[in-house]
Parts: structure tokens; C-alpha cells; sequence
């Protein structure tokens, strides 16, 4: 595997390649390559992530080249900046819809890492929080309660019937988010100042998600993990929700154009029926 072939593909310099897999590589907290010489491979976080991101990606490459298989002569386009959490697990699955009803509209979704806004071009940014961010205006898409998941192998014997001080014995996954999110949860369930080991901090959630499938500890997610719930890969052990979270659209700076406007009113749409709960 080399980065010169990734370089010819993007039409940018190897330098700049490694410069952005450093950087996902800070932002993850962990090391997505080995170098090898002249040649890298993947590590065994690497090879975990590979096969979620090249299927949920190529669903969307899929849809987007469709769209501009079909895209008319009015150069339409409306360009989302959002998580691949959101995209893979929302978006992606109801992408189509809007592709069959505004063919002449092409679609480009941006990556947004947890943190950071890469992207100063979009129409709209698809956020997860509680909708209170300085100078924006957000409009709420689905509330999304949080509740404690965790690997059913995690729970030990001895903590059964699982009850909310048992959290005590195990790790809690979190990023800069989700960690004021945990507080909350614990003041809701009643805890008072009851002390969570610290766990791994990791800023992308489908890598904590991941992190809590593999036994690694507690992670605080919201429905959009139903799929690891009705597989049977997590479980939601404990009754007690956090609410005053969900998914925003949120304005860009790009001026809000007829086709930006048709993209706001379908995924309002769309949103209307997720309640958010468990």
C-alpha cells in the first residue's frame, strides 16, 4: 500500500496525504497506518474500521454519482457538512427518496469530525447537542435520548440484576461531548457524585461504538445505534434516559438557494417521524 497512489487519485501531493492521515490520526487518538519503509499497512484499528467506512461511503458515492448521472443542465447543488455517524447511520439509507424527487439536485456530503468544522462552503451543518452553540441558529431535526450500551459479555455475574451504581465497576467511553453529557445522565439516574472510571476518550462515535462492542466499557448513545441493539452486539441494560439532546440543521454560510430550500423541507420531512426514544 502506498500513499503515492492515494495522491494520483486525489490529484494532490503525497506530502499533503500524510499530513491529513496525521491528522485523523490526532484527532482519533490513535494510529491508523504502519510505515513499512517505503510502503504503510494498516493497523488493527485500521482493519476495524475499513470495511464499515468503504460500505457506508460507497452507499453515498453510489447515490451522488446517480444524482449526477441524472443532473439536468441547471447545476443545482446542495452540499451537507455532518458526522459519518450521522451520514452512515440516518442519511445514507434515506438519501434516495430525495434523489428520485429532485433528480436535477446534486448532492455533496462533507465529513465533519466530532469536533471540528472542516468545511466553509456548505449550506447546512447536520449536528448532534443540545442546540445551544454561540452565533448559530439551529433548528431541531429528531430529539435523540441518551442511555448507557455496553457488550453483553461486559456485565459481570456478580452485578446482576444490573442497577445504575453497578456503573461504578466499569470504564465509561466518552469524547469532550459526551463527557458533560455522562454528568447529566448521572445526576438524572440519581447517582449523585458516584466516580466513573475514566475509559478511552475517542472523538469518532462509530470508533466508540465500536470501542463498546468490544468490551472496552460503557459508551452513552442514542437510538441510531439500533441496529447493534437488535443484533444483540450492545445492549441498553439500565431504564433511566438523558433527554435535551438530538440532531440540528443547522444554516451555512452559502446563500440559501431553491434547491438548498427543497433539501431543508425534505429532511424536516424526513425527521418528523423519529421520536428519539429507545
Amino acid at each position: 500500500m502506498h500513499f503515492t497512489n492515494a495522491a494520483r487519485e486525489l490529484g494532490i501531493s503525497q506530502g499533503a496525504v500524510s499530513h491529513q492521515i496525521k491528522t485523523l490520526e490526532r484527532q482519533l487518538g490513535f494510529p491508523l497506518f504502519e510505515r513499512e519503509g517505503r510502503s504503510v499497512a494498516l493497523t488493527r484499528e485500521g482493519r476495524l474500521l475499513l470495511p464499515a467506512l468503504q460500505k457506508q461511503f460507497g452507499e453515498m458515492v453510489a447515490i451522488i454519482e446517480e444524482l449526477r448521472a441524472v443532473q439536468g443542465t441547471s447545476g443545482r447543488s446542495v452540499t451537507i457538512l455532518t458526522t459519518t455517524y450521522f451520514a452512515s447511520r440516518w442519511l445514507s439509507k434515506r438519501l434516495s427518496s430525495f434523489m428520485n424527487n429532485h433528480p436535477d439536485i446534486a448532492l455533496r456530503i462533507v465529513h465533519a469530525s466530532a469536533n471540528r468544522r472542516t468545511d466553509a462552503s456548505h449550506n447546512f451543518e447536520i449536528r448532534w447537542g443540545n442546540g445551544i452553540w454561540h452565533n448559530t441558529s439551529a433548528d431541531l431535526l429528531f430529539a435523540a435520548n441518551l442511555t448507557p450500551v455496553c457488550s453483553k459479555s461486559l456485565i459481570k455475574s456478580v452485578d446482576l440484576p444490573f442497577r445504575p451504581e453497578s456503573l461504578k465497576n466499569y470504564a465509561f467511553l466518552h469524547d469532550g461531548e459526551t463527557q458533560e453529557a455522562w454528568k447529566q445522565w448521572i445526576s438524572k439516574a440519581g447517582l449523585g457524585d458516584i466516580h466513573l472510571p475514566l475509559g478511552p476518550a475517542i472523538a469518532d462515535p462509530n470508533v466508540r461504538m465500536q470501542a463498546a462492542v468490544d468490551k472496552q466499557g460503557f459508551a452513552l448513545a442514542d437510538w441510531l445505534v439500533e441496529e447493534e441493539l437488535n443484533s444483540g452486539k450492545l445492549i441498553a441494560p439500565l431504564k433511566t434516559t438523558l433527554p435535551g439532546y438530538g440532531y440540528y440543521l443547522i444554516k451555512g454560510p452559502s446563500e440559501i438557494s431553491s434547491a438548498a430550500r427543497l433539501f431543508s423541507s425534505w429532511i424536516h420531512a424526513a425527521a418528523s417521524n423519529c421520536d428519539g426514544v429507545f
